[in-house]
């Protein structure tokens, strides 16, 4: 090919890929669209709720069973929310938490079983 033939194609490429796709919108797409009515919708994705910790712990002759995606167990008379992370043990007192929340905002005890109100703690 010549080099103006070369030229000719990828200036004929150029046109035709920003006319099909191209945006003069500096960060992209805008996701957004006009349905013709004047009302532009914009599609913004909904956050992901984060599940809160619902399930019972076991608790067999005050020992209780931990799982890695969380429980609650009853201490005294409250209710705590646990979750084991590797070789700890997370506790957040109350309930409606999600594990990231106990995970951040809980006391740490650093072993996968522990003794505390009488209630024997493992990590299953």
């Amino acid at each position: 090919m010549t080099k103006k033939t070369q030229l000719l194609g990828l200036m004929v490429l150029t046109i035709m890929l920003t006319a099909c796709g191209g945006s003069s919108n500096s960060s992209g797409s805008s996701n957004s669209s006009n349905n013709g009515t004047g009302n532009t919708e914009t599609n913004t994705p909904t956050p992901v709720q984060a599940t809160k910790i619902t399930a019972q712990c076991t608790d067999v002759d005050n020992n209780v069973s931990i799982s890695t995606a969380g429980c609650i167990y009853t201490s005294g008379t409250s209710n705590q929310t646990a979750i084991c992370q590797g070789n700890t043990i997370k506790i957040l007192s109350g309930t409606d938490h999600t594990a990231t929340d106990v995970s951040s905002k809980g006391s740490t005890f650093t072993g996968n079983s522990l003794t505390i109100n009488n209630k024997k703690l493992n990590c299953v």
